[in-house]
């Protein structure tokens, strides 16, 4: 090894870092780090998630059965917000596109039936998947349900962290820069999250919805044909801690990085093709563009969500919606209402913003509600190379969004 390879890897590492801060690269939008046990996946800075997948009620549901359905969820999310370091996501796809392909996999069993005893029946299954697939749509909803390092106390987060460190110097572990941190995960997290979890789907389950927590393969399998569907086959599992190590080139001669002999990274697996923004409003990721949409202005007039899915089927347009919902509500406002408070004078706006942080602080001092931090973000998509075919459908989505209930 020459003198130079040192210098190299320097400047290698150093171009991967500056590339990382400016988001060059799709990659650094992954936060995943790995896996840890069967239904817990693990982010660089330590945080846990599951995923849940949500299939519906068990029963038919009416005015007061959606009443009911309503106020329990508002008691299970009030009770799970109370604590910081708590976040749910709520994910909902709708892709009339995809109906095609879900109904020929539903049909492929049957089809190979019917092969195996000779029946030529694959006319019949083609006009029916054919048929349907006018009628029906692929509609996907996932809750994931976080557990983040603040939920800790400083100081707990602090000797948390350097245990962390401590373990990496004990088992002498050298850098891995395109391997999974295996022990990324804090331990002092694992009871909490584990009770937040299990707390949530029995919940669920007496309010009669129908939710399965997913393996982590299963999640970082939706996760990966949400990013890129075109290269996801339905074979396709991700190489996590526990299963069998994929050969790779060895690179380091000594032995420093060993990360070619260690479970390979989860973005590049989820992320198979790389993004590129195409302008300030289309970004490119493999075969399809994207253009989003987020809400500024919530709803003046709270409405049933129904009323935006049929707005938004009536479009005829694909589209995912995600609810990020996080705890302690409080503090993204910082020092904003004091300043507000003191600066009433200056301007109408400033003493609005002071009361309402008055009001927040009464309804999180003298009540059993929660105040919470809410992000709402929409998404929809065309073929690489329908640009005209895209801002039809992100108008179109951006209206039937302005109506429901009047934001922006």
């Amino acid at each position: 090894m020459s003198i130079a390879t040192p210098i190299l890897d320097f400047v290698d590492t150093l171009l991967g870092w500056m590339s990382g801060a400016l988001g060059q690269s799709a990659h650094y939008y992954c936060d995943l780090e790995t896996a840890e046990g069967r239904h817990t996946l693990v982010t660089r800075e330590g945080s846990l998630l599951s995923v849940v997948r949500l299939h519906g009620c068990t029963e038919l549901v009416g005015p007061e059965e959606f009443k009911t359905i309503h106020a329990g969820l508002s008691r299970v999310l009030s009770a799970n917000m109370n604590h910081p370091g708590t976040a749910i996501q709520v994910y909902f796809s709708y892709d009339k596109d995809g109906a095609f392909q879900e109904l020929t996999d539903i049909y492929a069993s049957a089809q190979s039936t019917a092969n195996r005893l000779d029946l030529s029946l694959n006319d019949l299954f083609s006009e029916r998947t054919t048929h349907l697939s006018k009628f029906c749509a692929h509609e996907s909803c996932f809750l994931v349900l976080w557990t983040r390092i603040n939920t800790l106390s400083k100081q707990q987060m602090e000797t948390a962290l350097k245990d962390r460190a401590l373990r990496r110097k004990e088992g002498k572990m050298p850098p891995l820069r395109s391997a999974q941190d295996i022990i990324a995960g804090l331990p002092e997290l694992r009871d909490a999250h584990d009770s937040f979890v299990r707390t949530f789907l029995n919940d669920l389950r007496d309010l009669r919805l129908h939710a399965v927590l997913l393996d982590a393969h299963t999640a970082l399998y939706e996760v990966r044909k949400s990013v890129d569907p075109e290269v996801t086959s339905l074979d396709w599992k991700p190489c996590l801690p526990g299963d069998k190590i994929p050969m790779r080139q060895i690179k380091d001669k000594k032995g420093v990085d060993i990360s070619e002999v260690m479970w390979p990274m989860l973005s590049p697996q989820l992320i198979p093709r790389d993004g590129e923004n195409l302008d300030l409003r289309t970004c490119r990721i493999g075969d399809r563009i994207y253009s989003s949409a987020f809400i500024d202005l919530f709803p003046q007039e709270l409405q049933n969500f129904s009323q935006l899915f049929n707005r938004l089927t009536g479009a005829k347009l694909p589209w995912r919606v995600s609810f990020l919902i996080e705890s302690n509500g409080m503090v993204t406002l910082g020092i904003a209402p004091l300043l507000a408070s003191i600066l009433s004078f200056a301007s109408h706006q400033n003493r609005l913003i002071a009361d309402a942080a008055e009001l927040l602080n009464y309804v999180k001092n003298t009540t059993d509600n929660s105040v919470v931090k809410l992000r709402v973000s929409f998404a929809t998509w065309a073929p690489f190379g329908q640009q005209d075919t895209l801002r039809g459908r992100a108008a179109e989505l951006i209206k039937s969004v302005q109506g429901w209930g009047q934001c922006e």
